[in-house]
């Protein structure tokens, strides 16, 4: 069965991706949870969301949540709509996504990097998007990822993301190092200087003051011409000039007047718009992801920064008196945005308990306490729950995998005596 997230052609009868651990068939999940559309691997026409219950964007883990690992790193993407929705006519009303990047691939996006090809990744390229595509495209062992960026025009935090997306599917991956440096010719070695000459001083003979209008005779064969007599004057000491003052010597200093780019400009203003809207449709976690997104963009208009500062000097009484779900998904991204991850959580879990039904919660709640918590085991219980509500979403899927995976390292000196292992898990929920 070919893998819908990666393309990797598995045995016929597996329940999961050999390559990406992407579910390929959640009839294992149970009864209560079948989802007849992706158990043959074919996704009909999602049906809508409530409007009550979509009111944040989604969160990928994209990398292996691996053992003493850095903080991880959550970049937003620019583009609205699903994750880097090729079309540019997309869903303008949709959140913007946020994905959660490892210390693995975190170390795979720096601009001086060298990526190439897998050796399937050619195989598998008709499972990519076009806009995956675009990228991926590009990538071929010799450009680094900054190269990359210039030729596709995508903002930093889009091909980050791309790039995320395209190693998760295993795609994509470094470069030797031999392969990187015969990318970029080496100059030609400069010849070495020649030694500078040796000059040798006399040193200087100093005689005693004489009056300013004395006059001495020099003898005879003085000044090294035979002889020769003549009288010579002692030249006054030189006066020090004063020095110019710093009015007239320092130049004016001309203030540079800083300002984004046309196409941030353009950018940053259609996120202001988008947050206008979504605050007087009372979307306010929206709202705010659009305002951080303006600032962003072009942080040298003072009508974005203002905007974000406002938002913050009134969201600390406004996070404590959210009552909404909208105003309680505003106030948990604010919180990890200033690094506060444990308000953060006790605002979603006070979401799942309004709004249980809500994948979007449980899954960002999930996230959240594997990336930063580390707590696997309650995480685990989140992202299955997320996977119920919405079993046809891949993100779900794949948050769930990636932290079930996790659960099982952390419990498998307790299973040694037991069969069964991860599957024995999944089976026996």
């Amino acid at each position: 069965m070919k893998c819908r997230k990666c393309g990797h052609g598995n045995n016929d009868g597996d329940w999961v991706c050999s390559r990406c651990e992407y579910v390929l068939d959640t009839s294992f999940l149970g009864a209560d949870i079948l989802n007849e559309r992706t158990s043959d691997g074919v996704l009909d026409d999602e049906p809508p969301v409530l409007e009550e219950l979509d009111f944040g964007g989604e969160a990928l883990i994209l990398g292996r949540l691996s053992e003493g690992e850095a903080a991880i790193e959550s970049i937003l993407t620019d583009r609205t709509g699903s994750f880097l929705n090729p079309q540019p006519d997309g869903d303008v009303d949709a959140a913007p996504a946020a994905v959660y990047i490892t210390s693995e691939i975190s170390k795979l996006i720096v601009p001086g990097r060298v990526l190439r090809h897998t050796s399937d990744g050619d195989a598998r390229r008709e499972m990519l998007s076009p806009f995956e595509c675009a990228v991926f495209d590009l990538i071929d062992g010799i450009r680094t990822l900054a190269e990359v960026q210039a030729e596709v025009g995508l903002s930093h935090n889009d091909l980050c993301i791309a790039v995320a997306m395209l190693h998760d599917k295993a795609v994509v991956e470094a470069a030797p190092v031999e392969r990187a440096r015969k990318a970029v010719p080496l100059p030609a070695p400069m010849p070495a200087p020649a030694p500078p000459p040796v000059l040798v001083h006399e040193p200087p003979v100093f005689e005693a003051a004489q009056p300013r209008d004395a006059i001495v005779a020099l003898p005879a064969g003085g000044l090294g011409v035979p002889g020769a007599s003549r009288p010579a004057m002692i030249a006054p000491p030189l006066r020090a000039r004063p020095a110019p003052s710093k009015a007239s010597s320092a130049t004016p200093e001309v203030p540079v007047e800083r300002t984004a780019s046309d196409e941030a400009k353009a950018r940053a203003a259609n996120h202001y718009d988008l947050c206008m809207k979504d605050l007087a449709a009372g979307r306010v976690s929206r709202a705010w992801s659009y305002a951080k997104l303006a600032a962003d963009a072009d942080p040298y208009d003072a009508k974005y920064t203002g905007l974000l500062a406002e938002w913050h000097r009134r969201q600390g009484a406004h996070g404590e008196l959210a009552s909404s779900p909208q105003e309680l998904m505003a106030a948990a991204q604010d919180a990890e945005e200033s690094g506060d991850v444990e308000k953060a959580i006790n605002f979603l879990r006070r979401i799942c308990e309004i709004a249980p039904k809500s994948a979007a919660a449980h899954n960002k709640l999930a996230v959240l306490l594997a990336t930063k918590l580390r707590q696997f085991k309650p995480a685990y219980d989140a992202a299955i729950r997320a996977v119920e509500l919405e079993p046809s979403n891949m993100s779900y899927q794949s948050n769930m995998m990636k932290i079930l995976a996790k659960v099982d390292d952390v419990d498998r000196p307790q299973q040694k005596a037991e069969s069964g292992g991860l599957l024995g898990r999944l089976l026996r929920r």
